[in-house]
């Protein structure tokens, strides 16, 4: 039994998700938060709508100062909705999909909240910090992935994910977003999503140290704005595995099939009015590269923030 740290993958099958849950003690702090919810209970209780649940075990709730029961109803409700996938994935999906869409709506991006998994030695790790200590709990209406940490949905904007990357490695660029004024402009800005490319250090170093300098005096202002506007996309939110566009009855929308293969393209318009895009999309399972304008490939995909996803590379998409 999983009250005693083993777990049978089928001992649940022919019970919902929530019905599973409230038997098993592990989970008991987690069941009790979701017993104050009764729409997110009602969903996981359901045998008509399949689910996937990553749930923390009462030592990861215990653990985790920043989450009791004591918090703001709405903030925990979109906490609990974060933890639910609105399929049913065992672990071998895990493998496949990069990104996964959650039960969270915030108002900040379109579409839902999407989880961000990664494949390592030990297996999926969700969200960057959860490791997957009980997979593949079957239940009649999807599964259940016990989880050692709690999940929280991100609370840094694409911006402030920028701000806090090393600057090492990408100090040219938020130097940048401050001196041609584009970061205030984007955080001025009302936006449905938003789809960064962040061009790391390396990148502008192919203009040359005498461009470089140039492009931050105040005669180069303009020309670095430029530059820097040409790598924001707002209103359409790309990530290697799903497409957003427009919000609520208007949004669109375009999800990746599990395990897909083949290429898509997708035209996106930046933020500098006469430049756009073309993004290529390779798919094979899991095996995905992302290719701009034919010839720059992302190096980094997928860096999920509260209103958007950032991607990584290490050339200027405009020059």
């Amino acid at each position: 039994m999983l009250s005693h740290g083993r777990i049978g993958t089928s001992e649940f099958a022919e019970r919902t998700i929530w019905a599973t849950i409230e038997r098993i003690p592990r989970f008991s702090l987690f069941a009790a938060l979701l017993n104050e919810h009764h729409d997110i209970r009602a969903r996981l209780n359901s045998t008509h709508q399949m689910s996937t649940l990553f749930i923390p075990t009462n030592d990861a709730i215990v653990s985790n100062t920043d989450f009791s029961r004591s918090g703001p109803h709405e903030r925990c409700h979109g906490t609990l909705e974060y933890h639910i996938v609105p399929w049913p994935l065992s672990t071998t999906n895990l493998f496949c999909t990069p990104t996964l869409p959650t039960q969270f709506h915030p108002n900040s991006v379109n579409g839902p909240q999407r989880l961000k998994v990664d494949i390592r030695f030990t297996g999926p790790i969700i969200d960057g910090r959860a490791k997957v200590e009980y997979p593949d709990i079957a239940a009649s209406n999807g599964y259940i992935h016990a989880i050692d940490t709690v999940l929280q949905p991100p609370s840094l904007s694409t911006l402030s994910s920028i701000m806090h990357m090393p600057k090492a490695q990408f100090g040219t660029f938020i130097r940048a977003l401050h001196h041609s004024g584009i970061i205030t402009e984007v955080n001025g800005m009302q936006s449905s999503g938003l789809t960064a490319f962040a061009p790391s250090n390396r990148a502008f170093d192919e203009l040359g140290e005498e461009r470089i300098r140039h492009l931050f005096t105040p005669e180069g202002r303009g020309e670095l704005k430029m530059i820097v506007a040409s790598h924001f996309v707002l209103n359409k939110t790309l990530y290697s595995n799903a497409y957003y566009v427009g919000r609520g009855r208007s949004l669109q929308h375009l999800e990746v099939n599990l395990c897909a293969r083949g290429t898509r393209h997708f035209k996106l318009e930046t933020l500098q009015p006469d430049v756009s895009h073309k993004v290529t999309v390779f798919r094979f399972a899991r095996l995905i590269e992302m290719a701009i304008d034919d010839f720059t490939f992302v190096a980094h995909k997928d860096i999920v923030a509260k209103d958007g996803v950032l991607h990584v590379v290490h050339r200027l998409l405009s020059r």
